[in-house]
C-alpha cells in the first residue's frame, strides 16, 4: 500500500504546525511525496531510501553525503507495518 501524496501533504502541514520544523514525506523509492518545501517535492533522497532498506536511523552530517539529503536528523514512521519517511529537520541537538 502506498500513501497517496495528497494524505502525505496533509500530514506534513499538520506536523508543520505542530513542530514548526521542515518536514519531508517520502514514499518507499525514496522519492519526495509532500514537503513544507515545494521546490523538492519529486526529488530522490539518498537517505530516505536507506532508512527504508535498514529500517534504522541515519544522522546526515554534511549536505553532499547523500543524494538529495540535507544535513539533518532522519527518523521514520511506520504506516500499516511498512517504512515511510517523514523527517524532523532540527538545526540544533537531535530530539527523538
Amino acid at each position: 500500500m502506498n500513501i497517496k501524496p495528497s494524505l502525505a501533504k496533509s500530514i506534513v502541514h499538520q506536523m508543520k504546525n505542530i513542530i514548526s520544523f521542515e518536514i519531508n514525506f517520502m514514499d518507499t523509492a525514496g522519492t519526495i511525496i509532500a514537503s513544507t518545501d515545494l521546490s523538492r517535492v519529486g526529488n530522490f533522497h539518498q537517505a530516505a531510501f536507506k532508512v527504508i532498506q535498514t529500517k534504522d536511523v541515519v544522522i546526515v552530517k554534511n549536505n553532499t553525503e547523500y543524494i538529495g539529503a540535507k544535513k539533518r536528523y532522519q527518523c521514520s514512521i511506520t504506516v500499516s507495518k511498512r517504512y515511510y519517511r517523514c523527517y524532523w529537520y532540527y538545526w540544533g541537538n537531535r530530539r527523538s
